[in-house]
């Protein structure tokens, strides 16, 4: 989720500056429908590319339909692809090898969109060399922090940063009026990341008058874990807690605006934590909702950082004590202000990007 809003940011910015985009997705069906390949609009002026896509069951069905729109992917690519092209790729492992073979063979210019190295966040060091050696067939990129440029871009190759979607979204509604303070902590709930547990465990030291929602996406047995500790903690908790799915869209946005906080909880002694920004801090700034996170060197040296509640130790405890420290004073409608001057800067940016690449 956090990637396709990223990347639907990413191609309004280049329609503000008349680039159209050609959108192609490896996506795969989300369940037990074989879905046929089509072509639809996406944003004012560029389209998306979707391929045919196979049931998630059986599995035998399903590991063949990835290769089947992998290999899909990637001979539109070859067709398509001319030398005058710029591709801007959003990092996968899944694509590493096609888009090597496919950069020796055709050399068109590729802009590297690149969250984080995945080989930090599973702790697997070859995966980490083998990414960065694969990041060196860029011609520019697009990171979301100082510090991952400096990890990655040896040879000082044209970039942007982004922290996120600078898109600060309109009022649908106002904040829930119950006597209560509603927080959410929207977003993975992968134990290697670590943020959904400590978030809801939180609730364990604050008072009645909170409430804490968790908006999370994942594994089954990750969901299942989830529910299994919310119920756990609504039986001994004076404050509340629920979790409410996975929303998308607008159920996301109107979902966000009608809480008061939202958290930003990951463990600071994670190596992806020292180069990857949390894009969540920016969907609670779209949306004026205050935000308190850990404090990490990506975050507090971030164009954001002066609007941001940072607490300091990775425990529950501290979380619920900066939560209850936040003044509901309306600060968040600043942070939609810092949005709209970032987009303006942003937008300015990848359009020297592609220039410089060319």
């Amino acid at each position: 989720l956090a990637a396709q809003t990223k990347m639907s940011y990413i191609i309004s910015a280049l329609e503000k500056s008349d680039y159209s985009v050609e959108v192609v997705s490896p996506v795969v069906s989300a369940d037990n429908r074989f879905c046929k390949g089509k072509v639809m609009p996406v944003g004012k002026q560029s389209r998306l590319h979707l391929f045919d896509a196979w049931p998630r069951n059986p599995r035998l069905l399903r590991v063949m339909g990835r290769y089947i729109t992998d290999f899909q992917v990637f001979f539109y690519l070859l067709r398509n692809l001319k030398k005058t092209d710029t591709l801007i790729l959003y990092h996968g492992l899944a694509q590493m090898k096609k888009i090597q073979w496919l950069k020796k063979h055709i050399n068109f210019r590729l802009i590297m969109e690149i969250e984080e190295i995945y080989g930090n966040v599973t702790g697997d060091d070859a995966l980490t060399q083998r990414e960065l050696a694969y990041f060196r067939l860029a011609d520019g990129y697009i990171f979301p922090a100082k510090r991952l440029n400096e990890k990655v871009n040896g040879e000082s190759k044209p970039y942007v940063l982004i922290h996120g979607t600078y898109r600060a979204e309109q009022e649908r509604t106002g904040r829930v009026e119950d006597g209560k303070i509603h927080c959410v902590y929207a977003g993975t709930l992968d134990p290697n990341k670590g943020g959904a547990v400590m978030a809801a465990n939180a609730v364990r030291y604050l008072p009645s008058k909170y409430h804490l929602h968790i908006l999370g996406f994942g594994a089954t047995p990750d969901i299942e874990n989830m529910k299994k500790l919310v119920a756990e903690l609504s039986n001994c908790c004076a404050a509340g807690i629920s979790y409410d799915g996975c929303l998308q869209g607008e159920d996301y946005i109107t979902f966000l605006q009608r809480c008061h906080i939202g958290l930003s909880t990951q463990n600071p002694q994670a190596a992806f934590n020292d180069t990857s920004f949390p894009s969540k801090i920016l969907s609670y700034m779209a949306n004026g909702v205050e935000v308190v996170t850990v404090r990490i060197p990506v975050v507090e040296e971030s164009a954001v950082a002066e609007h941001l509640h940072f607490y300091d130790q990775p425990t529950p405890e501290a979380i619920a004590q900066a939560i209850a420290s936040v003044e509901l004073t309306g600060e968040g409608q600043n942070g939609r202000a810092a949005l709209t001057r970032l987009d303006q800067v942003f937008t300015k940016d990848i359009k020297t990007l592609l220039e410089e690449a060319l």
